[in-house]
Protein backbone atom coordinates (compact mmCIF):
# COMPACT_ATOMS: atom_id res chain seq x y z
CA UNK A 1 0.00 0.00 0.00
CA UNK A 2 1.38 3.41 -0.96
CA UNK A 3 1.81 6.01 1.75
CA UNK A 4 2.35 9.75 1.54
CA UNK A 5 5.61 11.11 2.93
CA UNK A 6 3.89 12.97 5.77
CA UNK A 7 2.00 9.86 6.89
CA UNK A 8 5.20 7.81 6.82
CA UNK A 9 6.99 10.37 8.96
CA UNK A 10 4.37 10.22 11.69
CA UNK A 11 3.10 6.62 11.53
CA UNK A 12 5.72 4.41 9.92
CA UNK A 13 8.88 5.20 11.86
CA UNK A 14 11.61 2.56 12.38
CA UNK A 15 11.12 0.60 15.58
CA UNK A 16 7.34 0.76 15.69
CA UNK A 17 4.70 -1.79 14.81
CA UNK A 18 2.03 -1.19 12.18
CA UNK A 19 -0.85 -3.30 10.89
CA UNK A 20 -2.08 -3.74 7.34
CA UNK A 21 -4.25 -6.25 5.52
CA UNK A 22 -2.57 -8.58 3.05
CA UNK A 23 -3.98 -9.60 -0.32
CA UNK A 24 -6.12 -12.26 1.37
CA UNK A 25 -7.64 -9.68 3.70
CA UNK A 26 -5.81 -10.88 6.83
CA UNK A 27 -4.59 -8.30 9.30
CA UNK A 28 -0.83 -8.63 9.70
CA UNK A 29 1.39 -6.67 12.07
CA UNK A 30 4.95 -5.85 11.08
CA UNK A 31 7.82 -4.04 12.75
CA UNK A 32 9.33 -1.22 10.70
CA UNK A 33 13.04 -1.96 10.44
CA UNK A 34 14.36 0.94 8.40
CA UNK A 35 13.74 3.35 5.56
CA UNK A 36 15.19 3.41 2.11
CA UNK A 37 16.35 6.93 2.71
CA UNK A 38 18.62 9.67 1.54
CA UNK A 39 20.46 12.38 3.41
CA UNK A 40 18.44 15.55 3.76
CA UNK A 41 20.22 18.41 2.02
CA UNK A 42 20.23 22.19 2.43
CA UNK A 43 20.07 22.10 6.23
CA UNK A 44 22.76 22.70 8.82
CA UNK A 45 23.21 19.20 10.23
CA UNK A 46 25.51 20.05 13.13
CA UNK A 47 23.11 22.56 14.66
CA UNK A 48 20.13 20.20 14.41
CA UNK A 49 22.12 17.22 15.68
CA UNK A 50 23.17 19.21 18.73
CA UNK A 51 19.56 19.92 19.64
CA UNK A 52 18.58 16.27 19.11
CA UNK A 53 21.40 15.21 21.44
CA UNK A 54 20.24 17.73 24.02
CA UNK A 55 16.67 16.40 23.95
CA UNK A 56 17.87 12.79 24.20
CA UNK A 57 20.03 13.73 27.20
CA UNK A 58 16.97 15.25 28.87
CA UNK A 59 15.08 11.99 28.27
CA UNK A 60 17.97 10.11 29.86
CA UNK A 61 17.90 12.35 32.91
CA UNK A 62 14.21 11.52 33.32
CA UNK A 63 15.10 7.83 33.54
CA UNK A 64 14.97 6.81 29.87
CA UNK A 65 17.41 4.30 28.43
CA UNK A 66 19.71 6.14 25.99
CA UNK A 67 22.65 3.72 25.93
CA UNK A 68 22.15 2.92 22.24
CA UNK A 69 22.55 6.52 21.07
CA UNK A 70 26.35 6.97 21.59
CA UNK A 71 25.95 10.69 22.23
CA UNK A 72 29.65 11.14 22.93
CA UNK A 73 30.45 10.71 19.22
CA UNK A 74 30.71 13.85 17.09
CA UNK A 75 28.38 12.69 14.33
CA UNK A 76 26.14 9.93 15.64
CA UNK A 77 23.07 10.86 13.59
CA UNK A 78 22.23 11.38 9.97
CA UNK A 79 19.21 13.50 9.15
CA UNK A 80 17.29 11.72 6.41
CA UNK A 81 14.10 11.67 4.41
CA UNK A 82 12.46 8.90 2.33
CA UNK A 83 14.29 8.41 -0.96
CA UNK A 84 11.00 8.09 -2.90
CA UNK A 85 12.63 6.16 -5.75
CA UNK A 86 10.04 4.79 -8.15
CA UNK A 87 9.74 1.01 -7.90
CA UNK A 88 11.81 0.72 -4.71
CA UNK A 89 10.09 0.40 -1.31
CA UNK A 90 10.85 3.38 0.91
CA UNK A 91 9.64 1.70 4.10
CA UNK A 92 11.04 -1.71 5.00
CA UNK A 93 9.50 -3.93 7.67
CA UNK A 94 9.08 -7.57 8.57
CA UNK A 95 6.32 -9.65 10.12
CA UNK A 96 6.36 -9.29 13.90
CA UNK A 97 5.37 -10.73 16.36
CA UNK A 98 6.07 -14.30 15.22
CA UNK A 99 3.54 -15.87 17.59
CA UNK A 100 0.36 -17.28 16.05
CA UNK A 101 -2.71 -19.09 17.37
CA UNK A 102 -5.66 -20.94 15.93
CA UNK A 103 -8.97 -19.28 16.71
CA UNK A 104 -10.71 -22.66 16.40
CA UNK A 105 -8.60 -25.07 18.49
CA UNK A 106 -6.60 -22.30 20.24
CA UNK A 107 -3.20 -23.95 19.66
CA UNK A 108 -0.20 -21.56 19.81
CA UNK A 109 2.60 -21.65 17.21
CA UNK A 110 5.94 -19.82 17.37
CA UNK A 111 7.89 -19.06 14.19
CA UNK A 112 11.66 -18.60 14.35
CA UNK A 113 11.96 -15.92 11.68
CA UNK A 114 9.81 -13.72 9.48
CA UNK A 115 11.01 -15.74 6.49
CA UNK A 116 9.03 -18.74 7.79
CA UNK A 117 5.74 -16.88 7.47
CA UNK A 118 4.03 -17.88 4.22
CA UNK A 119 0.61 -18.84 2.86
CA UNK A 120 0.70 -22.11 4.82
CA UNK A 121 1.10 -20.29 8.12
CA UNK A 122 -2.63 -19.55 8.24
CA UNK A 123 -3.65 -23.21 8.10
CA UNK A 124 -3.65 -24.87 11.53
CA UNK A 125 -1.53 -28.06 11.48
CA UNK A 126 -3.70 -29.51 14.26
CA UNK A 127 -7.28 -28.89 13.18
CA UNK A 128 -6.36 -28.11 9.54
CA UNK A 129 -8.63 -25.08 9.42
CA UNK A 130 -7.61 -21.73 7.94
CA UNK A 131 -8.26 -19.98 11.22
CA UNK A 132 -4.74 -19.10 12.34
CA UNK A 133 -4.22 -15.52 13.50
CA UNK A 134 -1.21 -13.51 14.49
CA UNK A 135 -1.02 -12.56 18.17
CA UNK A 136 -0.54 -8.82 17.61
CA UNK A 137 0.80 -7.92 21.05
CA UNK A 138 4.08 -6.47 22.31
CA UNK A 139 5.91 -5.71 25.54
CA UNK A 140 6.94 -2.09 26.08
CA UNK A 141 8.58 -0.28 28.97
CA UNK A 142 8.69 3.36 30.02
CA UNK A 143 12.49 3.23 29.83
CA UNK A 144 12.23 2.75 26.07
CA UNK A 145 12.65 -1.02 25.77
CA UNK A 146 10.26 -2.99 23.57
CA UNK A 147 9.95 -6.44 22.06
CA UNK A 148 7.27 -8.57 20.37
CA UNK A 149 5.35 -11.16 22.35
CA UNK A 150 6.90 -14.61 22.59
CA UNK A 151 5.57 -17.96 23.69
CA UNK A 152 5.63 -18.22 27.51
CA UNK A 153 8.10 -20.72 28.89
CA UNK A 154 6.66 -23.46 31.05
CA UNK A 155 9.08 -26.16 32.13
CA UNK A 156 8.23 -29.51 30.56
CA UNK A 157 5.35 -28.07 28.52
CA UNK A 158 5.45 -27.76 24.73
CA UNK A 159 1.82 -27.21 23.79
CA UNK A 160 0.11 -23.99 24.82
CA UNK A 161 -3.28 -22.55 23.96
CA UNK A 162 -4.52 -18.99 23.61
CA UNK A 163 -8.11 -18.05 24.44
CA UNK A 164 -8.47 -14.28 24.04
CA UNK A 165 -12.14 -14.25 25.03
CA UNK A 166 -11.34 -15.99 28.30
CA UNK A 167 -8.22 -13.92 29.07
CA UNK A 168 -6.11 -12.11 26.43
CA UNK A 169 -3.10 -11.87 28.77
CA UNK A 170 -2.68 -15.57 29.53
CA UNK A 171 -1.81 -18.78 27.73
CA UNK A 172 -3.10 -22.14 28.91
CA UNK A 173 -1.71 -25.64 29.09
CA UNK A 174 -2.99 -29.01 30.23
CA UNK A 175 -1.59 -30.81 33.22
CA UNK A 176 -3.40 -34.10 33.55
CA UNK A 177 -7.09 -33.27 33.47
CA UNK A 178 -6.54 -29.75 34.79
CA UNK A 179 -6.05 -26.60 32.71
CA UNK A 180 -3.47 -24.18 34.05
CA UNK A 181 -2.54 -20.64 33.07
CA UNK A 182 0.80 -19.15 32.07
CA UNK A 183 0.96 -15.37 32.08
CA UNK A 184 2.38 -13.39 29.19
CA UNK A 185 4.89 -11.25 31.05
CA UNK A 186 8.61 -10.60 31.05
CA UNK A 187 11.01 -8.50 33.11
CA UNK A 188 12.52 -5.53 31.31
CA UNK A 189 16.21 -6.37 30.73
CA UNK A 190 17.13 -2.72 31.30
CA UNK A 191 15.23 -1.62 34.40
CA UNK A 192 13.75 -4.95 35.60
CA UNK A 193 10.18 -3.60 35.52
CA UNK A 194 7.45 -6.20 35.06
CA UNK A 195 6.05 -5.86 31.54
CA UNK A 196 2.62 -7.00 30.45
CA UNK A 197 1.18 -7.30 26.97
CA UNK A 198 -0.42 -4.49 25.07
CA UNK A 199 -1.76 -4.09 21.56
CA UNK A 200 1.10 -3.64 19.09
CA UNK A 201 -0.43 -0.49 17.63
CA UNK A 202 -1.42 1.12 20.92
CA UNK A 203 -0.44 4.78 21.14
CA UNK A 204 0.79 4.07 24.67
CA UNK A 205 3.63 1.96 23.33
CA UNK A 206 5.29 4.26 20.87
CA UNK A 207 5.43 8.01 21.18
CA UNK A 208 7.35 9.58 18.30
CA UNK A 209 9.19 12.67 19.46
CA UNK A 210 8.64 15.69 17.27
CA UNK A 211 11.14 18.51 17.33
CA UNK A 212 10.53 21.97 15.91
CA UNK A 213 13.73 23.56 14.68
CA UNK A 214 14.04 26.72 12.61
CA UNK A 215 16.11 25.58 9.67
CA UNK A 216 17.69 28.94 8.82
CA UNK A 217 21.15 28.64 10.36
CA UNK A 218 23.84 29.47 7.83
CA UNK A 219 27.20 27.73 7.73
CA UNK A 220 29.03 30.56 9.49
CA UNK A 221 26.67 30.58 12.47
CA UNK A 222 26.58 26.79 12.48
CA UNK A 223 30.38 26.48 12.60
CA UNK A 224 30.36 28.89 15.53
CA UNK A 225 27.64 27.05 17.47
CA UNK A 226 29.50 23.76 16.89
CA UNK A 227 32.27 25.03 19.18
CA UNK A 228 30.14 24.00 22.13
CA UNK A 229 29.75 25.45 25.59
CA UNK A 230 31.95 28.53 25.11
CA UNK A 231 30.04 29.49 21.96
CA UNK A 232 26.73 29.05 23.77
CA UNK A 233 27.88 31.35 26.57
CA UNK A 234 28.99 33.96 24.03
CA UNK A 235 25.51 33.95 22.47
CA UNK A 236 24.06 34.74 25.90
CA UNK A 237 26.77 37.33 26.65
CA UNK A 238 25.92 39.06 23.36
CA UNK A 239 22.23 39.16 24.30
CA UNK A 240 23.10 40.75 27.65
CA UNK A 241 25.39 43.38 26.14
CA UNK A 242 28.76 41.98 27.20
CA UNK A 243 30.03 42.32 23.65
CA UNK A 244 28.88 44.45 20.76
CA UNK A 245 27.26 43.11 17.62
CA UNK A 246 30.44 44.06 15.75
CA UNK A 247 32.59 42.02 18.15
CA UNK A 248 30.17 39.11 17.80
CA UNK A 249 30.35 39.34 13.99
CA UNK A 250 34.16 39.40 14.13
CA UNK A 251 34.10 36.10 16.01
CA UNK A 252 31.67 34.63 13.48
CA UNK A 253 33.93 35.77 10.63
CA UNK A 254 37.00 34.19 12.27
CA UNK A 255 35.63 31.19 14.15
CA UNK A 256 38.68 28.94 13.90
CA UNK A 257 41.06 31.72 14.91
CA UNK A 258 38.86 32.96 17.77
CA UNK A 259 38.69 29.48 19.31
CA UNK A 260 42.29 28.50 18.53
CA UNK A 261 44.92 27.86 21.20
CA UNK A 262 46.94 30.90 20.15
CA UNK A 263 44.03 33.13 21.20
CA UNK A 264 43.82 31.58 24.65
CA UNK A 265 45.04 33.73 27.53
CA UNK A 266 47.76 31.28 28.62
CA UNK A 267 49.18 31.06 25.10
CA UNK A 268 48.95 34.82 24.63
CA UNK A 269 50.67 35.39 27.95
CA UNK A 270 53.60 33.18 26.94
CA UNK A 271 53.94 35.07 23.67
CA UNK A 272 53.76 38.48 25.38
CA UNK A 273 56.24 37.49 28.09
CA UNK A 274 58.73 36.54 25.38
CA UNK A 275 58.19 39.91 23.69
CA UNK A 276 58.64 41.86 26.95
CA UNK A 277 61.81 39.90 27.78
CA UNK A 278 63.14 41.03 24.41
CA UNK A 279 62.28 44.65 25.24
CA UNK A 280 64.18 44.38 28.56
CA UNK A 281 67.19 42.82 26.79
CA UNK A 282 67.16 45.69 24.29
CA UNK A 283 67.15 48.21 27.13
CA UNK A 284 63.75 49.64 26.21
CA UNK A 285 62.25 48.97 29.66
CA UNK A 286 63.52 47.90 33.07
CA UNK A 287 63.00 44.55 34.82
CA UNK A 288 60.72 46.27 37.34
CA UNK A 289 58.32 47.13 34.51
CA UNK A 290 57.96 43.50 33.35
CA UNK A 291 54.61 42.71 35.05
CA UNK A 292 53.11 46.10 34.14
CA UNK A 293 53.88 45.71 30.43
CA UNK A 294 52.77 42.06 30.33
CA UNK A 295 49.41 42.86 31.94
CA UNK A 296 48.80 45.91 29.74
CA UNK A 297 49.63 44.07 26.54
CA UNK A 298 47.61 41.02 27.56
CA UNK A 299 44.59 43.20 28.35
CA UNK A 300 44.79 44.83 24.92
CA UNK A 301 45.24 41.55 23.06
CA UNK A 302 42.35 39.83 24.83
CA UNK A 303 40.03 42.51 23.50
CA UNK A 304 40.81 41.57 19.90
CA UNK A 305 39.15 38.34 18.83
CA UNK A 306 39.46 35.95 21.78
CA UNK A 307 36.46 34.18 23.29
CA UNK A 308 37.45 33.41 26.88
CA UNK A 309 36.54 36.82 28.27
CA UNK A 310 33.02 36.71 26.81
CA UNK A 311 32.34 33.17 28.02
CA UNK A 312 33.67 34.22 31.43
CA UNK A 313 31.30 37.21 31.40
CA UNK A 314 28.34 34.83 31.12
CA UNK A 315 29.69 32.75 34.02
CA UNK A 316 30.10 35.91 36.09
CA UNK A 317 26.54 37.06 35.40
CA UNK A 318 25.10 33.74 36.50
CA UNK A 319 27.67 32.81 39.13
CA UNK A 320 24.96 32.01 41.67
CA UNK A 321 23.21 29.56 39.36
CA UNK A 322 26.51 27.94 38.41
CA UNK A 323 27.59 27.56 42.03
CA UNK A 324 24.27 26.08 43.09
CA UNK A 325 24.19 23.37 40.40
CA UNK A 326 26.81 23.41 37.65
CA UNK A 327 25.17 20.63 35.60
CA UNK A 328 21.81 22.43 35.67
CA UNK A 329 23.59 25.65 34.69
CA UNK A 330 25.23 24.01 31.68
CA UNK A 331 21.89 22.60 30.58
CA UNK A 332 20.26 26.02 30.93
CA UNK A 333 23.06 27.65 28.91
CA UNK A 334 22.58 25.11 26.12
CA UNK A 335 18.82 25.55 26.03
CA UNK A 336 18.79 29.35 26.26
CA UNK A 337 21.59 29.82 23.73
CA UNK A 338 19.77 27.57 21.29
CA UNK A 339 16.64 29.73 21.52
CA UNK A 340 18.66 32.93 21.13
CA UNK A 341 20.43 31.51 18.08
CA UNK A 342 17.03 30.92 16.48
CA UNK A 343 16.02 34.48 17.34
CA UNK A 344 19.23 35.95 15.88
CA UNK A 345 18.76 33.88 12.74
CA UNK A 346 15.34 35.40 12.12
CA UNK A 347 16.09 38.97 13.24
CA UNK A 348 19.35 39.30 11.33
CA UNK A 349 18.44 37.15 8.33
CA UNK A 350 20.74 37.85 5.39
CA UNK A 351 17.97 37.09 2.93
CA UNK A 352 14.20 37.42 3.30
CA UNK A 353 11.57 35.66 1.20
CA UNK A 354 7.90 36.49 1.01
CA UNK A 355 5.31 33.73 1.25
CA UNK A 356 4.82 34.03 -2.51
CA UNK A 357 8.58 33.60 -3.06
CA UNK A 358 8.55 30.45 -0.93
CA UNK A 359 5.56 29.01 -2.82
CA UNK A 360 7.19 29.77 -6.17
CA UNK A 361 10.48 28.16 -5.09
CA UNK A 362 8.62 25.07 -3.81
Amino acid sequence: MKRGKSQAVYKFLPGMWVSERNDAGRSITAEIKNWNNKKMENIYHGFIEGEIKRQISLFGKRGGDINAFHLEEDHCFMIVEPACNEGIPDIIGEVSPLLFYCSTCHRIFQKKSAGQVDSYTWRCPDCEKYSVKQLQMVYTCECGYSQPVVKPYVKGVDTLFYKPVQNPYKAYYRQGKAEKAAEFFISCPNCRARLKLDNAESSRNYKPFSLKIINLVDKKSGDFFDKGEEAQKIVIARWLGKLTWQQYEEILDNVELAFSDRMRSHEQKKEIETTVRGMIAAGLITEDQFDLFVNNMLSTKQKSGGVEQYAAACDELFAGMKKENEDAYKQWVSNYAYKLMQYYTIKYARQVFTLRDAIDKG
